[in-house]
């Protein structure tokens, strides 16, 4: 594994000052960015009380906006021909209205006395209409209580003109109160354009918002598909990429709210699963009330009891993420009596570096086993051979044992010698021993 330099960067508020009031509700450790083996002054630790905090009162706030991926630029590859082998036909030709929406068939006439049941929904039927019609329209004013929209093909001068006001201050319904249409017939286009200014991200985003809900790892070329057949128009890559990225963040909250519940949704892990632990490790700030997420450690109580029964054999690796803030999960898993995977802890780290592996392997020996003479199977990653042979730690001999995975061996071996045959023969003599 090669290191990672990208930074998993937020910010929680601990909005409670009382630090007696923090070790009496909570029950989640959290801990400063320090080395937990400082804490571990023999090498095998039999017991650490847990540090608490109120998670009631927690908050996430996205920092690091300078890895947010703005360009549009998606990872699934510039080649990629998707089919929409995905996509049911019922659902990319379906008009989509919004639910709580009185509105008439898009593309239908508007009428005075209309209602909406918010500016936002004004709005889209608006463009709706528009796109339909393959008419174009301005907003000539907006406020909070009204807005007016006219048309917006130049230099036709058609009298087309919408618009919709506040029904009452104590309602966000809003009414259409004077309309002008439809359109002239002089106002139309000699040329019919590939993609419609109107069809902005935010509209499209949300007609293929089911769609990005059913499979969120779908292709972007797909969903320019989608909105083709639907409204025959081709939309840009960077447009469907835009769209894409507001659906999920509408579907599964943006990146800076998941922050935010991060804390909360662990603390609902740990009732779901007793003995679960969960250990969070964070950045000080100048500020008291605010700390900055580094790394968070959890394992569920049925794996740390069912352990016990497992082989003394661990696998530790990493993966990548490639969300918003990047970031590298590491992973620990055994081997039970019926030879099949035991997934053990887990960790959400900065990546793959010289802090973050001793800091995860000291989790395992602080949270989760201080059995002895275990069997640790790894890459040869340089953070994972500093945690293995740093004194006190607990995993040097005759504590625990490293070995290295062969097919990271292999693979080594291919890479530096460009040889497939020597790759087979290196592996071939290491599984006869």
């Amino acid at each position: 594994m090669e290191n990672s330099n990208y930074p998993l960067i937020g910010s929680f508020t601990r909005m409670l000052n009382d630090d007696q009031f923090l070790i009496n509700q909570m029950n989640i450790d959290y801990g400063t960015h320090t080395s937990l083996l400082d804490t571990c002054t023999s090498p095998i630790t039999n017991h650490l009380q847990q540090e608490s905090i109120g998670l009631d009162e927690l908050q996430f706030v996205s920092l690091n906006r300078n890895k947010v991926d703005s360009d549009g630029v998606d990872r699934e590859g510039e080649d990629a021909n998707e089919e929409l082998h995905m996509v049911g036909d019922d659902i990319i030709v379906e008009e989509e209205v919004d639910e709580e929406e009185n509105v008439v068939a898009l593309g239908a006439e508007f009428c005075v006395g209309q209602e909406f049941s918010n500016k936002s929904a004004l709005n889209e039927a608006v463009t709706s209409y528009s796109i339909k019609k393959n008419q174009r329209f301005i907003v000539l004013e907006s406020r909070p209580h009204t807005v007016t929209f006219k048309c917006g093909r130049k230099p036709v001068g058609c009298s087309w003109k919408l618009r919709g006001s506040q029904k009452s201050y104590s309602s966000d319904v809003f009414t259409i109160v004077s309309y002008q249409g439809p359109h002239d017939s002089t106002c139309v286009s000699d040329i019919l354009q590939l993609d419609h200014q109107n069809m902005d991200s935010k509209f499209i985003s949300y007609h293929v918002r089911n769609i990005v809900e059913a499979d969120i790892s779908i292709k972007v070329r797909v969903l320019i598909e989608v909105i083709k057949q639907q409204f025959h128009f081709t939309i840009s890559y960077k447009k469907a990429w835009l769209a894409k990225q507001k659906a999920i963040a509408y579907i599964f909250c943006d990146w800076e709210e998941s922050f935010q519940i991060l804390p909360h949704f662990m603390q609902e892990m740990k009732k779901a699963n007793p003995g679960t632990i969960v250990h969070f490790a964070n950045h000080r700030t100048a500020n008291p009330n605010y700390e900055i997420f580094q790394r968070v450690f959890w394992a569920f109580g049925p794996s740390i009891q069912g352990f016990q029964h497992c082989r003394p054999i661990i696998t530790i690796d990493g993966t990548h993420l490639y969300g918003k803030y990047k970031g590298t999960l590491l992973i620990v898993m055994s081997v039970d009596a019926n030879n099949q995977i035991f997934p053990l802890a887990f960790a959400i780290v900065e990546g793959e570096n010289g802090e973050s592996w001793p800091w995860f392997m000291a989790c395992i020996r602080r949270f989760v086993t201080q059995r002895t003479g275990l069997c640790v199977l790894s890459d040869r990653h340089l953070g994972i051979m500093k945690a293995m042979t740093q004194d006190n730690s607990g995993w040097t001999e005759p504590y625990a044992y490293h070995i290295f995975c062969i097919r990271h061996l292999t693979s080594n071996v291919n890479t530096e010698f460009k040889n497939r045959e020597l790759k087979n023969k290196v592996g071939w003599t290491a599984f006869q021993h």
